[in-house]
């Protein structure tokens, strides 16, 4: 079964719902253009270059192998897996900078119509705040991804500072902060979470499973 048949199970609540009146809106949107990975640029970062806000980046499936950060550069477009997360992984490998080896930054301020979708996103680390994923004074819509096995002081898989974004349907797992945080971290922020997987790292045991479907 698909990750995304098997989070749909779990819409429960008026959170749940906030969350789902929110993607039906964003699902809603026609684009621009779409650029395609490898068909018309060989990485991701030189795809996103290319967009334009209102384009979409459908990326095909395979590992993609990444040293430095990826960048949205503040523009709201669309960066979406053709296959889904199990199948399209962006992985950290030999970073240029070790202070700089998050998979994503959001610092650009970068709206919700700024999407990140459909990735397996894991190895990246930083000793400072978001191993996978980190969002400063933006708010990105992240959705349908597998976040595993990141690293960082505070926030592990995902660090939102100063921001608000949309975070849904996501499998955030075996990601390890040393500090706090090892899944999610949030500071002065005011993140919509909800239905995602979380499941504890070795120094953040107090993260919540999602309850099983009846």
């Amino acid at each position: 079964m698909s990750l995304v048949k098997r989070l749909s199970g779990y819409v429960k609540g008026s959170l749940a719902a906030i969350c789902l009146a929110s993607a039906m809106g964003l699902e809603g949107k026609l684009y621009s253009k779409d650029i395609y990975v490898p068909r018309d640029y060989q990485t991701i970062q030189a795809a996103i270059d290319a967009a334009e806000d209102g384009d979409r980046v459908l990326v095909a499936p395979g590992e993609y192998v990444v040293n430095e950060p990826i960048s949205y550069r503040g523009k709201d477009i669309v960066l979406k897996s053709e296959e889904g997360a199990e199948e399209t992984i962006i992985c950290m490998r030999n970073p240029i900078d070790f202070h700089h080896a998050r998979i994503f930054v959001f610092e650009n301020g970068e709206t919700i119509n700024a999407i990140l979708e459909g990735f397996t996103i894991t190895k990246g680390t930083s000793p400072h705040e978001g191993g996978g994923i980190y969002c400063k004074e933006s708010s990105p819509t992240i959705r349908y991804n597998i976040i595993v096995e990141n690293n960082a002081d505070s926030g592990g898989g995902i660090a939102c500072i100063e921001a608000d974004p949309l975070i849904m349907y996501n499998i955030i797992s075996e990601n390890i902060a040393g500090s706090e945080g090892g899944g999610i971290y949030c500071q002065d922020s005011q993140a919509i979470i909800c239905l995602l997987y979380t499941s504890p790292s070795p120094r953040d045991l107090s993260t919540s499973r999602m309850p099983s479907s009846a």
